[in-house]
C-alpha cells in the first residue's frame, strides 16, 4: 500500500496510464488516414511502449484531429495540466 504522496502519485498515473492507453489506440484506428495519422497508425503497435507523459503528450498533439470529436473540451484541459 502506498505510503507517501510520491507512491500514490506514481501509482494513479500508472492506472491512468493502464486505462488510458487502450482508448487511445481504439480512437486513433477509427479516424480516416492523413499523412500524420496514418503515421501515427503505423506506429500504434509502438503505443505499449509509451509511458504516461508519452500517451498524454501524444493526445495532445493530435487533438483536433482525433479527440476533439470524442471528448468534450474540459477534458482537453485535463490532459494539458496533467502533461
Amino acid at each position: 500500500m502506498p505510503t507517501d504522496y510520491k507512491e500514490k502519485v506514481g501509482k494513479a498515473l500508472e492506472l491512468l496510464g493502464c486505462g488510458l492507453l487502450p482508448f487511445v489506440k481504439n480512437t486513433m484506428e477509427k479516424y480516416p488516414e492523413d499523412d500524420q495519422l496514418y503515421r501515427e497508425r503505423s506506429r500504434r503497435d509502438r503505443l505499449n511502449d509509451l509511458d504516461i507523459q508519452a500517451l498524454l503528450w501524444k493526445m495532445q498533439n493530435l487533438w483536433n484531429d482525433v479527440f476533439t470529436n470524442v471528448l468534450e473540451r474540459n477534458v482537453r484541459t485535463l490532459v494539458k495540466l496533467v502533461s
